[in-house]
């Protein structure tokens, strides 16, 4: 069974696995790896807990933000925020993670059992924004459509305890219209509104629909990931500025994902150039398609991780520093 975001991981103790040092040479009692994914910290504590921003090794399509030490009752947390796995053309889930030591001088990294490796949540708290085409175009699929919004906004309000979906209903430029964030509590308010949107126009005012949602991901306070995943059957061709304004959707931090669906006027390059990674694109060649689409890109969408581990907070002065790996399986989504 698959694992999301919100899952807790295990790990699993290899007691008879083996390693290699510098000079491959087999090292019997040291600790292998999992996946193709590895990062490795060094970290120190002379009073204040230290750990290199940076990897000084890593290895995999793997991506993720400044690593920081938190002090914590009886411990210290290292932790490696916004991790994600991609290649150029898919995004993948975590399955398993392994977390391993190394001191100074050793040859080989050991695994630690006494530390609270399996106490640890992985769990990302989302807040995403549907940016939602409903132009004419699409009213003969019109009720599919809401309901595939629908079950995209409840996958990731129920993907961790704090996430939170927003949606931007658009067709031309005069016809963009935004809610307001729900979470997994109040998400059948969304369901109305999504079930109750009635404003159809023939235009496609995309790029303003897509500045409108990261402008409402930017006017909330969240500690967590902020996403976009905009939908169209069209191309732009009612927003004011439409330069100026991808311009300002490709600056922002915000990570954009974009689905399509093929039709007499679709535009690609148009809807292609919104997205962070092209791993973040896909397009449904016909409405029966377009749910697991929907589906994948969800998942996509919640597959961001914090790696938050929890050591012992014993002093180590620079020269006893050790080193943490982190080993990483994932599981490519489609």
């Amino acid at each position: 069974m698959k694992k999301f975001a919100s899952l807790f991981f295990i790990l699993t103790i290899l007691s008879l696995s083996t390693c290699k040092s510098d000079d491959d040479v087999i090292i019997p009692g040291c600790e292998g790896t999992i996946g193709d994914e590895l990062l490795v910290y060094g970290y120190f504590n002379d009073g204040t807990p230290t750990v290199t921003s940076s990897p000084q090794q890593s290895r995999g399509n793997i991506s993720f933000d400044p690593a920081f030490a938190e002090p914590v009752n009886n411990g210290v947390d290292i932790v490696v925020p916004g991790v994600r796995i991609r290649t150029e053309s898919n995004n993948y889930e975590i399955t398993r993670f392994k977390i391993d030591e190394k001191k100074r001088g050793d040859d080989c990294f050991i695994f630690q059992n006494e530390f609270a490796n399996d106490q640890s949540s992985f769990q990302t708290d989302i807040a995403s924004v549907l940016v939602l085409d409903m132009s004419t175009s699409l009213q003969d699929n019109i009720n599919t459509l809401k309901q595939y919004a629908k079950q995209y906004a409840r996958f990731v309000v129920n993907s961790s305890p704090n996430s939170t979906v927003a949606v931007v209903f658009f067709s031309d430029r005069d016809a963009i219209e935004s809610t307001l964030f729900f979470t997994s509590s109040t998400i059948n308010q969304l369901d109305s509104r999504i079930d109750n949107f009635r404003n159809y126009q023939e235009r496609t005012a995309l790029f303003q629909a897509v500045k409108t949602g990261v402008d409402l991901l930017g006017s909330i306070n969240f500690d967590g990931q902020k996403s976009i995943v905009a939908f169209t059957d069209g191309g732009d061709n009612d927003s004011n500025n439409p330069t100026e304004l991808l311009g300002q959707i490709n600056g922002s931090d915000v990570e954009k994902f974009a689905i399509g669906l093929r039709g007499s006027d679709f535009q690609e390059n148009s809807l292609r150039s919104i997205v962070s990674e092209q791993s973040n694109f896909q397009v449904a060649d016909d409405i029966s398609s377009l749910e697991e689409i929907f589906r994948n890109v969800g998942r996509g969408v919640i597959s961001v991780y914090e790696i938050r581990y929890r050591r012992s907070d014993q002093l180590l002065n620079s020269t006893e520093s050790v080193d943490i790996r982190i080993s990483i399986e994932a599981e490519k989504i489609e």
